[in-house]
């Protein structure tokens, strides 16, 4: 249990970042999206160019880019020790819980109205969207393969929305 913690105290920390942090100056929209490799070519995702890839205080890679008043993140996480079906169950859910306290304290109180799971060709995860009560959505889609938790951020766009969607369906692991 220890392991899931400090997983989701990383995966917090690197997701969380990107969310309150602005990397792009106000005349950055980007409009063209494009598919993204990561350089070690362990995924690819259709993303609003440009991308901006930082390491975080856990030296694990995050990509962020911008779409109006959408912000598309991606961060890798080191999977645990956990089954993968463990892996989805229980740091899922113990991320989306934190996520949700985390926004509470930080004034952004959230309600969690999907919680469910999906997966791709070769990974299986969770899916959430959470309402705020000004009406915007943060949407995450915590991705569980082989090597990696590979978490997917919307921050202001919900599933219904197009761009999101693309975004979410566009994943696959090599």
């Amino acid at each position: 249990m220890r392991g899931v913690r400090q997983l989701l105290s990383l995966a917090l920390i690197v997701g969380c970042t990107g969310a309150f942090c602005s990397v792009f100056g106000n005349a950055c929209f980007a409009s063209d999206w494009q598919s993204f490799t990561d350089p070690d070519h362990e995924f690819t995702v259709d993303m609003p160019m440009p991308v901006v890839a930082s390491t975080k205080s856990s030296q694990l890679p995050q990509y962020e880019s911008k779409d109006g008043e959408c912000s598309y993140t991606v961060s890798i996480n080191q999977r645990s020790k956990l089954s993968e079906d463990e892996e989805i169950e229980i740091f899922a859910r113990e991320f989306a819980d934190t996520f949700e306290r985390s926004m509470k304290k930080s004034g952004y109180p959230t309600v969690r109205s999907v919680d469910e799971k999906v997966a791709g060709a070769n990974w299986r995860g969770k899916l959430y969207q959470f309402d705020k009560p000004d009406g915007s959505k943060t949407t995450i889609q915590v991705c569980v393969e082989d090597k990696h938790n590979i978490i997917l951020y919307v921050f202001g766009g919900a599933l219904e929305q197009p761009k999101t969607v693309r975004f979410l369906n566009s994943l696959k692991v090599h």
